[in-house]
């Protein structure tokens, strides 16, 4: 079924593109914080 192969790749770049965002607003928290202290 390509359909549902279609699906699985949407679900996981959506996944994959989460995880980059979180990890960069981590990234830049934990720089605001060096740089207040």
């Amino acid at each position: 079924m390509p359909t549902s192969e279609l699906n699985w790749q949407g679900i996981l770049i959506m996944s994959v593109s989460l995880l980059s965002v979180t990890s960069l607003t981590v990234v830049c928290i934990i720089l605001l914080f060096r740089n207040r202290h």
